[in-house]
Order: C-alpha cells, then structure tokens, then sequence
C-alpha cells in the first residue's frame, strides 16, 4: 500500500509541475534483460505468419478462380502487413522496400468499390531523421517519419517497427544496451526497454506540443536521459522513475544539436545563430556561452568521452575544437566541403568522424591529423555515429540512404536504402510501367512500375517545388524547378532542350494530347506554348494577375486551361489554334491550384488552394460553375479524373487522398496513411489503382481487391 500511495504522490507532483512521465508496463525498478531478443520475436513472427498464410490460402482452394485469388492476395497483403498497433511490443513491418510488387490483380476502382479502397503496397519506410547503433553493433535504429525502425546491423533486414503512433526526430540507444529513447517530432519522448519490446516511459512536458524533439542522449551510466528541442528546451530526466531532474530554457535562437556529458554534469547545445553554450544538468546553471556568427549556423556538436573537449561543425565546413569548460580554442579540424553538418567523438576519445556537405566523411585525430576518407554518394552527410564499442560507423545521408564501416580500416559493411526524403512531385509514363518521383533533395528518380526497379536519376537544377509531366508517347519528361522547365529522355536519361525566359516559381506544365505542343505558366502570371520537336514559342498568354499553378489541355487539345494562384483566383480558357481567351472563370472563396477536364472534355474540376481545399465542377461551354463537390481541410495538391468520368481522385496538403463522384456531391472513400502534405496522386491507364506520394518519405499504392 505503501508503495501504491508513493507512486501516486509522485505522479501528482509531477502533474503539479506540467511534467509528465508515464510508464507503460513494467515494474519500477530498473529491469535485468532477459533472453528474449529482437531476433527470436522476428523469427516467431514470420514462422506465425507464414503458417496464417498458407492456412488462408488452403482455404480457398474450391472457390472460383478469380475470388480464390482475391482472397489470397488478401491473406497475401495481411501476412506481410503484420501487426503495427501502437503501444507496447514490437510490430512487425509492412512490405515497404522497393521491389515489392503490386498485387497481380487488384480490380478497377469504380464508383461501386470506391468505398473499400484501400492502401496495397507502400514503398520505402518514411524519411530517416536520425540514426544509432545499439553498443554491440548489432542492431541499427532509425527515426523515421512514421516511427522508430529497427534494422539488423549486418544484415541491414527490418526487425521491427516499434513505433507507429509519433513520427520519429532523434534517437539514441543508452550505452548498457538496455534503453532506447526516441524523440518524437509532436515533442513526446519514449523509452524502450531493448531486451523486451516494451515501452517502458512515455516522457512529456513541453508545452508546445509541436517542439520537435531533434536529440535526445544519454550519461554513460544510462541513469540520465537528456532531450533537446528545436525551440531551445533542454530537458533532463531520471531513469529509475523517469522523474524530471531539470528545465533549462536556452533561448529564442533555434536549437541545432545537443550534447550530454558522460558524467552527466554538463550538456552542451549549438545554435542557428553560431552560439554554442552548456549548463549544468543539476540545476541549470549557465557554465559556457560562446556568442557565434549568424552567416555560420553550429551544425553539428560533440563532447570527448572526458569531458574536457566540444568538437564544433560549422556551416563553412571547418570543426572546431575548444575547451569545454572556457570555450578557449584548442585547433581545427580543416578542409571538409561545407557544410559540416555532424561530428562523433569515438569510444576512447582517439577519433572524431565528420559528415561534410559532399557525402564525404572524414575521421581524424584530435590534434588534427586526418586519418582516412570514406567516400558515400554525394549527399550532404547529417548524422555520423559510432557504435559503443567503436568498431563500427554509421553515416545518415539527405537521400536517405545509411552506410555503415568499420571504424580501423574503413571497410564497407553495408548501405541501406529504404528510406527516402520527402516527395515533392510525381508522374505517370502514359503506359503505366514507369513512375517519375521527385524528392526535395534535388533528385527525380524513374522506377519501374509494378516492382520499383530503379531505371534512372536526374539532378534537379533548382530546389522545390517540382512539377513533372510525360509525353503523350512516353519518351520525354517535363520537370519544372524554380524557374527551369527542361525536357529529359526518358530510355537514357540524357537532357534535352530547356525554355529559358521564365520567371520562377513555374505551374505545373502539360504536352497537349498529340505531343506537338507544350505549355507552362510561370510566376508573374504568364501562360506560353511551345512546339515540342524544336522549341519554337508559338503564343505568349497574358491575362493572369498572379502566378499560374498548373496548365491543362483539353482532351480534343483545342482548348487550354490555366489556374491562376494568390492574387488572382482564376480559371482561364485559351483557343490554342490562335491563343485568345475563350473564357473566365472565377472562383469566390480564394485561389485555384490544380485543374481536371472530364473525358469527353464538357466539364472542368478544379481544386482550391488557400485558404480552402475546395473542388469545384464546371461547364465548359458556358463558363458556370455546375456543384461545389466538398473540400479538403488544407489545399488540394492533385487531381485525377477517371476514364470513366464519374470518379475523381484528389490529394492535399491535409495527409489525404479523397474519391469523389462528379455527379453528386459525395466523397465515397478517405485514403489516409500518409503522415504530412500529400504531394501528388497519379492514376493508373486502366484505374485499377492511385499512387501518391508525401512529405512522409513514402509512395503508396491505394486500390481494392474486390470488383
């Protein structure tokens, strides 16, 4: 009873301070790890869902052909799917990788089965946040966009998907190998109890829930847990009960990286503005504040083992090292391709690795003599991690990918790809057999359709946003990027002609419905058509009074349509033979982002932009808005009309893909799986399914089994 009425004094303590600490399962003491492993779960998992498989399979075996093998592509989809209930224990993972094919036959989605549309496959495991490498090296952890990941370090196989509930920001093992903390980007902290799968604490207290998490770290003798966020609080909790041991309020500056002593005396914080500072984590008294230059963001901070020295990596590409008691400066660590956006202290304090701005890492003694290069794809590097024994490096690049080395010599011990950074643009080859996936990286990848393959990759010549089209024939690629519209050959990859002149940001930009012609809008509202085969400009169209977010020819191609942004809020219809305005068409509640013509050409969908995500039906011949069809809660960033004409798809910014009849006023099925903005939607030749792909890192598939 005793204990019972302890634990309650604590918690409202803790309440009274607006500090939360719950634990999920477990007792309260610090446990011992049992025998269980990740690995045994995995592999009774998997035996449990083949066995599940093929009883479902030998079930259907007297049905008739076509609902035998609906039935058991579902049990198919179910087995892989596993379990991702949130909360404690661990999840098995969804077929995510690319190379996981479409289902062979899911049925045309029609207004009949549009109710029962449902997510098939997804591609990649989100955008990978942050990385590290449990102290014996054999597992790696990744803060994802849609959880926390759990990979086996030699294998570079997914184990689990421990969490599904928080997008992951930052994440740590603690150096006994019992914990692993995740930061999450809604500001909650979990703890995880390695050994068992359990969510041991569920750690709050910021009082802006939307402060990412962007580290989190632990003493060295895993009985402190500390937790830094973007807005600059620091946060010190105890792990025997999972109390709060400090606040520390650092300042309005941004918050860039974060760093706990061993002892765990002392944490140490880099800034936007150049700063860097430490505190003592008793009581958060001010020990160090190094005032910076604002032109040269701290990216990237680390403390010796010791204590006694901050490796410092600036923007320019230079690490500093300094005295972390009196910031007075010890040496440089020169010559790295800025930025310099990480740096790690091994085990031992011998070697510090740096990630530099050209997907270079470099290790290097203390006193400044460079040891070794190890060379990745040139991506600016963000995190570098040695695992606890130090044996082993990891290195997490802005593509996404994850590479791994051993520490002595440098040798290669693997590269994972599955996750992605997040999509800004899609499109579909006219065929259906290849997807066209631009990431905010300032890459367009071509994968082939239904089983990922990568066929080629492109370097965008402008940050986002990007917006693609296909050739009616398939062999030309349209990307506008700033204000770049350039024309790429599908089969090799090489770059055909540009059409300079334009002022950024550029609309998304259409091939009429021969090829013949091609039409862009840019941002000072102006409209032009050129002739594919040499570039010739054949009209200059003026008449929009902001930027122009998309273009759109009519199936018949005599008739262009262009949706005019903020300032204007207009849909402007254009004769192409001679490119006068046929009509005006104006929206009343705000701006008009994407445009659809129905098959036959009467009719003409637009989707809202700000402040409303309103779809809109319009007649084409006389100009009249026909029925508003619903809204989404943010802007609509895609539309995609059916063959069929009574089904539209639409994404938005909301996280949702949303089916829509035409004829009524009714939406009969919310796609929803996406964590974030929904960049765009592409639909199959023959409807049999939507891809979308968003901010999370991922590419969904979305369709049903069932006619």
């Amino acid at each position: 009873m005793r204990k019972v009425l302890l634990i309650l004094g604590i918690l409202v303590f803790l309440a009274g301070c607006g500090v939360t600490a719950t634990m999920e399962t477990g007792p309260t003491a610090l446990p011992q790890p049992t025998a269980t492993s990740v690995f045994a779960w995995q592999t009774a998992r998997s035996e449990t869902r083949a066995v599940a498989t093929a009883a479902a399979v030998a079930t259907i075996t007297a049905r008739a052909p076509a609902e035998a093998t609906a039935v058991a592509e579902r049990a198919t989809l179910e087995a892989l799917r596993g379990s991702e209930t949130p909360g404690t224990g661990p999840a098995g993972p969804l077929p995510v990788g690319v190379g996981t094919p479409l289902p062979a036959s899911p049925q045309p989605l029609t207004v009949a089965n549009a109710s029962r549309a449902e997510e098939l496959i997804r591609w990649r495991n989100g955008t990978a946040n942050d990385i590290a490498l449990s102290p014996d090296g054999k597992m790696l952890a990744v803060a994802s966009s849609l959880g926390l990941y759990l990979y086996d370090a030699s294998t570079l196989a997914p184990l689990h998907l421990w969490v599904k509930d928080v997008a992951g920001q930052s994440v740590a093992f603690s150096p006994d190998g019992r914990w692993l903390a995740l930061g999450a980007r809604n500001g909650a902290v979990q703890v995880w109890e390695v050994a068992t799968g359990t969510r041991f604490y569920n750690l709050s207290g910021y009082v802006n829930l939307q402060a990412a998490v962007v580290r989190v770290d632990f003493s060295a003798d895993s009985t402190l847990l500390a937790s830094a966020t973007a807005q600059g609080t620091l946060r010190i909790w105890q792990l025997v009960d999972g109390r709060l041991q400090s606040t520390i309020e650092a300042g309005p500056a941004g918050l860039l990286d974060m760093d706990l002593s061993d002892d765990g005396r002392f944490i140490a914080a880099s800034f936007d503005d150049g700063a860097v500072a430490s505190w003592q984590t008793a009581d958060g008294t001010p020990l160090l504040a190094l005032a910076g230059n604002p032109d040269f963001p701290v990216l990237g901070l680390a403390l010796s083992p010791d204590g006694t020295t901050m490796a410092v990596a600036s923007s320019d590409g230079t690490v500093w090292l300094r005295r972390a008691d009196d910031g007075s400066l010890l040496g440089s660590l020169p010559g790295q391709a800025p930025p310099a956006e990480s740096v790690a202290f091994a085990p031992g304090g011998q070697t510090i690795a740096v990630g530099a701005g050209d997907g270079a890492v470099w290790l290097w003694r203390p006193e400044g003599t460079r040891l070794s290069l190890l060379s990745t794809y040139p991506a600016p590097v963000q995190q570098v991690r040695f695992s606890g024994d130090g044996r082993q490096l990891a290195a997490l690049l802005q593509d996404g990918s994850i590479w791994q080395w051993q520490a002595a010599d440098g040798a290669r011990l693997g590269l994972l790809e599955a996750h992605l950074p997040p999509v800004e643009a899609l499109a579909l080859s006219p065929d259906g057999t290849i997807l066209a996936v631009a990431l905010r990286n300032r890459t367009l990848h071509l994968w082939q359709v239904p089983d990922g393959a990568p066929l080629q990759q492109f370097a965008l010549d402008a940050p986002p946003p990007y917006h693609l089209a296909f050739s009616p024939d398939g062999r030309w690629l349209a990307t506008a990027a700033g204000g770049s519209l350039r024309l790429w050959q599908v089969a090799n990859g090489a770059a055909g002609p540009s059409f300079p002149g334009l002022t950024p940001p550029l609309g998304r930009p259409a091939f009429s419905p021969d090829g013949t012609l091609l039409a862009a809008g840019d941002g000072a509202g102006i409209v032009r058509l050129w002739q594919t085969a040499n570039g010739v400009l054949l009209h200059t169209l003026s008449g929009h009074t902001g930027p122009v977010n998309e273009v759109t020819f009519s199936p018949a191609g005599t008739l262009l349509a262009s949706a005019g942004g903020q300032g204007d809020q207009t849909v402007r219809l254009w004769l192409v033979a001679d490119g006068t305005e046929q009509a005006l068409l104006k929206d009343p509640d705000g701006t008009i982002n994407r445009l659809a013509f129905s098959p036959d050409g009467t009719l003409l969908v637009t989707g809202g932009g700000w402040p409303a995500g309103r779809l809109r039906l319009w007649q084409v011949s006389e100009g009249t808005m026909l029925r508003a069809l619903g809204q989404h809660g943010r802007e609509v960033t895609a539309l995609a009309i059916f063959p069929t004409g009574d089904l539209l798809a639409s994404s938005s910014e909301d996280g949702s893909v949303r089916l829509w009849r035409t004829d009524i006023s009714f939406s009969p099925g919310i796609l929803r799986g996406h964590r974030g903005r929904v960049a765009g939607i592409v639909l199959a030749p023959d409807a049999r399914w939507i891809v979308s792909g968003g901010e999370d890192g991922t590419v969904r598939f979305w369709g049903s089994l069932e006619p």
